[in-house]
C-alpha cells in the first residue's frame, strides 16, 4: 500500500476522492486559466470535467478551492 507521504501527495494533486482531493482537483483545473475570478458556468463546467457533482460542493469546499486558486495563481 501507499506510505502516508504518498497519500498526501496524491490528495494534493487531486488523485483521491476525499473532500480535499476533489477540491484540489477542481482548484488545479481552474488554475490552468490563470485567474481566480471564476463565474458560475465556468465553475460548473470545471466540476463536470473533474468528475465532481457540483451540487455536492459546500461552502467549506468553496473556501478550500479558493485557497488552492490563491496558492496556484
Amino acid at each position: 500500500m501507499f506510505e502516508p507521504w504518498q497519500m498526501a501527495a496524491l490528495e494534493e494533486y487531486g488523485y483521491t476522492d476525499t473532500s480535499s482531493g476533489l477540491c484540489n482537483r477542481i482548484g488545479r483545473y481552474l488554475a490552468q486559466n490563470g485567474s481566480n475570478n471564476i463565474g458560475n458556468e465556468e465553475f460548473y463546467n470545471a466540476c463536470i470535467s473533474c468528475g465532481v457533482d457540483p451540487s455536492s460542493i459546500t461552502q467549506a469546499d468553496l473556501d478550500e478551492i479558493q485557497g488552492v486558486l490563491n496558492r496556484l495563481t
